[in-house]
């Protein structure tokens, strides 16, 4: 129906629309009546008004009657009908203060030089709320801030004397709340004080643990927790579960020290990679696939019934799904999958395994690793003997009894069945460890030897070819000594809660050419070192990296430069007293 109005005209109103609410109003009259019949007390319906009769004494008879009739029909108790006792309610008056943050000027306020030695005072800021604060059960205040020791500042990082914490605990705080867009002004070493500080005035601390364990360890402890694997106490296929089996993996007291190693060992190559950044996020995917393997209990439940039962198969254990790229994709495990233990030759620990793999010698392999205290033993792989040598070799990574493998046996030590021999080495001289100086000349060895120079003596430094490569007939080689270079580990990054170096840097004593030597870079050079040349293609950048390093090093004037012949005969050409000199030497 088309409901357009024609302009200047109304619409003409249907006929019965001045009767549409005669009923309504009629309804509502009647309600109305009703309502003053009842507020008068004349009510029409319901209940009749109570009315109290005259009082009549009753007769003795009436009365025994009465009682016996009572008597006789009220059920029979012992005692009195007993009512639940209410538990008695608790209550805490809760007091939080926000924003305590210290300006320059309140800093500045807060000075007392009124005495020999000045000090801050800041306990008048807060004696109008003095009483309110000690009245509560329980005082929270947020402070915004650091306590990081002199110099102080204000806006925009924010550091305050220490005072300010005695001053909150003597106002009758209980709690300083540090979790706030304040809290990193002063780095990480900032947030460390200022827990400490506050600790250590009485104080209790929430929003920052700077002493906890690290994001990785708190994230595992909370796919761990008990609670979350109560219901498995009680379930009838507990024992051949394969996800509580992985949960005791790492909760094992036998296992739970060396499985936590290496997945941080594994996440920390991620990182000193340099070629992803994983994320809460990834980590948090990448965990809950090695423990579950993406399975869940109706899995479990159904595969128990139809009589299968998914712990014996030697796919599900934790360490499988670390390296077999069964969960891509997913960020973390597609680069754990190119760490691949059973990717890694170990001959004599391939051998061993590789000859006791009959079943009646399983005793035998069980030695290498430690005993689980509440953890089934892991099925083993039966597919193929590759197969059961490469999933026992994760396990070795995760799981090695390092005084029997290791020290008795002689097999490998697990961190390195992983592709990096010089992981720990690397990671050593991060977190300030090694003598950098060493460090220095090992790498200067392994570049010169990567340019194809021949062996030269340690104290020489760093030797680069000037002639082709493929010219063996005259090789000239400019040396640098190991004195003009510094190997310097970056300051750790202070905008992050939790940090780690990834990367170091060799570089002229002149401040260039400067060479960042990641964890790729440092295998490679340090594998150089020891004679292991140049040649898979995956290689070719780090090349490519050292000769843009060499050429703006050739750039520079250097003091001698070696000759060597087809014949083996080296020369030394050096500036002697503003000379220029040649001698032959022995290399």
């Amino acid at each position: 129906m088309n409901r357009s109005m024609t302009p200047g005209k109304k619409p003409a109103r249907k006929q019965g629309r001045a009767y549409s609410l005669a009923m309504p109003l009629a309804i509502l009259a009647v309600v109305l009546g009703l309502l003053a019949l009842q507020w008068t007390g004349k009510m029409p319906f319901g209940a009749a008004p109570t009315t109290t009769p005259p009082s009549v004494a009753p007769s003795p008879a009436a009365t025994s009657q009465t009682t016996t009739a009572a008597a006789t029909a009220a059920p029979t108790t012992v005692g009195p009908t007993a009512t639940p006792t209410p538990e008695p309610v608790r209550s805490v008056e809760l007091v939080a203060v926000g924003d305590i943050i210290l300006h320059q000027s309140v800093i500045d306020g807060g000075l007392v030089t009124s005495k020999p030695e000045p000090f801050y005072d800041y306990t008048p800021a807060f004696q109008y709320i003095r009483p309110i604060i000690e009245a509560a059960g329980l005082a929270l205040a947020n402070y915004e801030g650091t306590l990081a020791g002199p110099p102080y500042s204000g806006y925009p990082f924010f550091c305050a004397p220490d005072a300010i914490a005695d001053a909150l605990l003597d106002t009758g705080f209980d709690v300083a709340w540090t979790a706030n867009n304040h809290t990193i002004d002063k780095g990480l070493e900032g947030v460390i004080r200022t827990a400490n500080v506050f600790r250590g005035t009485g104080l209790t601390v929430v929003g920052t643990r700077p002493d906890a364990p690290s994001l990785f360890s708190g994230i595992l402890d909370r796919f761990l927790e008990p609670p979350r694997w109560q219901i498995c106490e009680t379930c009838k296929t507990r024992q051949h579960c394969p996800i509580f089996a992985n949960v005791q993996s790492f909760r094992d007291p036998s296992l739970t020290q060396p499985t936590r190693l290496r997945l941080t060992q594994l996440l920390m190559a991620v990182h000193l990679r340099r070629e992803r950044r994983a994320t809460i996020r990834d980590l948090r995917s990448a965990l809950a696939y090695v423990i579950t393997h993406d399975l869940g209990c109706d899995d479990v439940h159904r595969e128990s019934r139809e009589g299968r039962w998914l712990s014996s198969d030697s796919n599900s254990p934790y360490y499988q799904s670390v390296f077999d790229g069964s969960g891509s994709p997913d960020l973390l495990l597609d680069e754990w999958q190119q760490l691949d233990p059973a990717l890694v030759p170990s001959p004599r620990l391939d051998r061993y395994l590789h000859f006791h793999r009959g079943v009646e010698q399983v005793s035998w392999i069980e030695t290498l690793f430690h005993a689980a205290k509440e953890r089934p033993m892991p099925a083993y792989a039966v597919d193929s003997a590759g197969a059961r040598i490469a999933s026992l070799k994760r396990r070795y990574v995760f799981e090695a009894n390092e005084s029997e493998a290791c020290a008795r046996r002689r097999f490998p030590n697990p961190s390195n069945l992983l592709p990096y021999r010089h992981f720990q080495l690397f990671c050593d001289a991060l977190s300030e460890v090694s003598d950098l100086n060493q460090l220095r000349d090992a790498l200067l060895r392994g570049m010169s030897r990567a340019d194809g120079v021949p062996d030269i003596p340690a104290e020489a430094g760093l030797a680069l070819r000037l002639t082709d490569a493929s010219n063996d007939d005259l090789v000239v080689m400019k040396l640098y000594s190991a004195d003009t270079f510094r190997l310097i580990r970056p300051p750790a990054p202070e905008e992050a809660v939790e940090s780690v170096r990834d990367y170091m840097v060799l570089q002229n004593v002149n401040g260039t050419p400067r060479l960042i030597i990641g964890l790729d870079l440092f295998e490679f050079l340090m594998r150089a070192a020891e004679g292991c040349m140049a040649g898979p293609e995956e290689q070719r950048a780090l090349v490519e990296d050292l000769a843009i390093f060499k050429n703006q090093l050739l750039t520079q004037p250097a003091q001698e430069v070696l000759i060597l012949e087809a014949g083996h005969r080296t020369h030394r050409v050096g500036i002697v007293d503003g000379k220029l000199v040649r001698e032959e030497v022995a290399i």
